[in-house]
């Protein structure tokens, strides 16, 4: 055979291209490869996920509790500061009828439990347009049949940061502070009396018809609720049927005789709430309770408010993720109504149950304890 025939054939077998087995071992390792790719992908995907739906979760609780933060420390300002008024009952009418929505007492921080429900909290303060002091009934005294200035003036030791259309509260201290509460009628200042001594007291058809305010006693004293506000926070949806629940807050301002709602916080399902009371008078929280006090003695021993919150991360999760209530973790150095044993300690189970799907979900707990400032500054203490 020709060396030129030898070469020709050689460049035959060397352009025939792969064989049937090349190819599907090529083919193997592509399909090989892509399984991997997509399988790692989809992990990251699934993390990423994840890590998003906790993200959301923590931001959530932070928001929140930042918000009930702020209210509490600023509940029973104006109101607390001489223990008589605290939780005293409130009235107060406007153009001769009750005020819907109104807060039934000058508490500062009322805690509401209901059954296999998340708690709500109503925080109540004084909003002046200055500040807020107690100043002292006097001679002459108010007495709305008495004629003349008596009939038209309320006198006082000082009204220092009252201003003209400000809302007043008349206290009345209750006979024993260790059974009951007082008493709180509202009226109107029309004007500022000269050389701080005292306010005026129009009759007229809105706060100040003349069978709002009885006659004054020495007894007495005045405090300054400015606009007053009452809000109440709650769990609950969104909107009617919506799956998403949400921290929200109904504003009720006695000036405008009005509430208005917001939406505080998406993600938020459950709220449990609690008393931090002094029992033995030595300055410290010794236990928590669920009671609302209903004497002037028991809002004597309030100082602070503790609790939780159980927010839910927005993504959906494919399989089960949790399998039982989440739990707080209230310790065991102080007494919390409710609690189960974990572990060690001592815990409460909050609920996560707002839908048939709740497992499918991640959640968090966030807890704060407050101190109630107002409580802590009153005149009583010394402080």
């Amino acid at each position: 055979m020709s060396k030129k025939r030898l070469q020709t054939m050689s460049s035959k077998r060397g352009s025939a291209g792969f064989t049937l087995v090349e190819l599907m071992v090529g083919v193997g390792v592509g399909l090989l490869s892509t399984v991997v790719i997509a399988t790692i992908l989809a992990r990251s995907e699934q993390q990423k996920r994840n890590t998003m739906s906790g993200s959301d979760a923590q931001v959530a609780g932070a928001l929140a509790l930042f918000e009930l933060e702020k209210e509490v420390k600023e509940a029973g300002y104006g109101l607390t500061s001489d223990t008589a008024g605290t939780g005293c009952t409130l009235t107060a009418k406007y153009a001769g009828a009750v005020i819907a929505d109104i807060p039934p007492d000058l508490a500062p921080v009322v805690i509401t439990k209901t059954a296999d429900m998340p708690d709500t909290l109503r925080i109540t303060k004084s909003v002046p347009t200055h500040f807020s002091i107690p100043a002292q009934v006097t001679a002459p005294l108010f007495n709305p049949t008495g004629g003349g200035s008596v009939a038209n003036t309320v006198t006082l030791k000082s009204n220092i940061g009252i201003e003209a259309g400000d809302l007043l509260a008349v206290v009345s201290a209750p006979a024993d502070p260790t059974t009951g509460v007082g008493s709180c009628i509202v009226f109107q200042a029309t004007d500022i009396k000269a050389d701080h001594v005292g306010v005026g007291r129009t009759v007229d058809a809105a706060w100040n018809s003349i069978a709002t305010l009885p006659a004054m006693s020495l007894s007495q004293y005045v405090v300054n609720l400015g606009a007053l506000e009452s809000s109440t926070y709650s769990v609950a949806p969104v909107a009617a049927g919506s799956p998403v629940y949400a921290l929200q807050r109904a504003q009720f301002t006695l000036k405008d005789r009005a509430v208005v709602n917001r939406v505080v916080q998406n993600g938020v399902v459950d709220l449990k709430a609690f008393y931090g009371v002094d029992s033995d008078a030595d300055g410290v929280v010794d236990q928590y309770v669920s009671d609302t006090p209903t004497t002037v003695a028991g809002w004597q021993q309030v100082r602070a408010v503790r609790m939780a919150l159980l927010t839910r991360s927005e993504q959906f999760e494919k399989d089960k993720v949790t399998t039982s209530e989440p739990l707080w973790d209230v310790g065991k150095l102080a007494s919390v109504p409710g609690t189960v044993d974990c572990g060690t300690s001592k815990c409460i189970k909050l609920n996560p149950k707002v839908a048939a799907d709740w497992e499918h979900y991640r959640y968090k707990v966030f807890e704060v304890v407050i101190p109630i400032r107002n409580q802590l500054w009153r005149s009583d203490l010394g402080t």
